[in-house]
């Protein structure tokens, strides 16, 4: 699995006036996180679906956090940022890339969400090259911070 490599900042990465490949996992992760994903109408705070219109139902692209961009900063909603992004990353339990995912979320200033995902390895051999080519990640991008990390399932 190649992905594109994005900067700390989101954007793509260039090098040697070529765009740069992640052979890991932050691009996957970032992309799960931070895209949004379709809801139904009835779901959407403002009545738009957002998210990408090719997405399919079985298998949808991103998070549902862009619905909780209106909320109040208040530390009950941290639980339901946790479970949304828990959601966006379901997949990497699915295929078994991870045997587990955790999800930590604060506030640590005014209009700033920081997440913290912790993966641990999956043991499916399949996945081998991913885990060799993953490297722990951080993103800054108001109004979340993302930061990625990666534990041996050994350890």
């Amino acid at each position: 699995m190649t992905d594109l490599l994005l900067t700390p900042d989101g954007d793509l990465e260039l090098l040697a006036n070529d765009l740069a490949l992640d052979a890991g996992l932050w691009s996957a992760v970032v992309v799960s996180v931070l895209s949004d994903r379709r809801v139904a109408p009835e779901d959407s705070p403002d009545g738009t679906l957002r998210g990408w219109w090719g997405e399919d139902a079985g298998d949808p692209l991103g998070s549902r956090l862009w619905t909780l961009a209106r909320e109040k900063q208040l530390e009950l909603r941290l639980p339901e940022i946790e479970a949304l992004v828990e959601e966006s990353l379901a997949w990497l339990l699915e295929d078994e890339v991870a045997e587990s995912v955790q999800v930590q979320a604060s506030y640590p200033s005014r209009e700033l969400v920081e997440i913290t995902v912790r993966i641990r390895r999956g043991a499916a051999p399949r996945w081998a090259d991913v885990w060799r080519g993953a490297r722990n990640g951080r993103l800054e991008r108001a109004p979340y911070s993302l930061a990625m990390v990666l534990e041996d399932s050994s350890a």
